[in-house]
């Protein structure tokens, strides 16, 4: 073939690259023309978030009070997913939080659990991010603290913006109180 004949599949994306033309570029590169489809599947997937990772902090925030104070709804989840677009099935999110789902979800996906926490959207989107990772935590840690003390979880936005090192010692500090009575939402 010849330089134009990819040239132009290369270019802008308007005629894509057929199983031939893979194999034909995978061919002298010594790989196969499915590694290629599946690294090109990965590299322009809008999430490349490890798996395990975002199921593992998405059962953190299934054991946390969201910031009103009530506990997780799926039917809640999904009426929030529906508002910004995004179709979200109870079959998936359960995956997402099993880390059984085959490949990462979307980005877009992620942030409506995130929105649905109140916590930042770095938390399950970007997972490198320490300071988001510090800051979710803080807040889950600050809401379950005030769940197990009997004050009103929803109290928690009155806090306003407060590094995590403190909010981490005001939890520390409500749990040294003894508790007022059964827990409030």
């Amino acid at each position: 073939m010849s330089r134009s004949y990819y040239y132009n599949r290369a270019g802008d994306g308007e005629i894509q690259f057929g199983l031939n033309d893979l194999e034909a570029l995978a061919s002298p590169l010594g790989v196969d023309a499915f590694e290629i489809m599946d690294l090109a599947r990965r590299e322009t997937s809008d999430s490349a978030q490890p798996v395990d990772e975002v199921g593992r902090r998405v059962r953190l925030l299934l054991k946390s009070p969201r910031e009103n104070g009530a506990d997780y709804s799926f039917a809640e989840l999904q009426s929030d997913a529906q508002r910004a677009g995004v179709e979200l099935q109870a079959e998936s999110f359960d995956a997402i939080a099993g880390s059984t789902i085959e490949d990462a979800p979307s980005d877009q996906v992620l942030r409506v659990i995130t929105r649905h926490w109140s916590v930042p959207d770095a938390f399950l989107t970007d997972l490198g991010d320490e300071l988001a990772l510090e800051a979710a935590l803080a807040q889950l840690d600050f809401r379950r603290a005030l769940r197990e003390t009997g004050a009103s979880v929803s109290a928690a936005r009155a806090v306003g913006d407060v590094p995590p090192t403190a909010l981490r010692a005001i939890a520390e500090s409500l749990r040294s109180i003894p508790p007022m009575g059964p827990p409030r939402t």
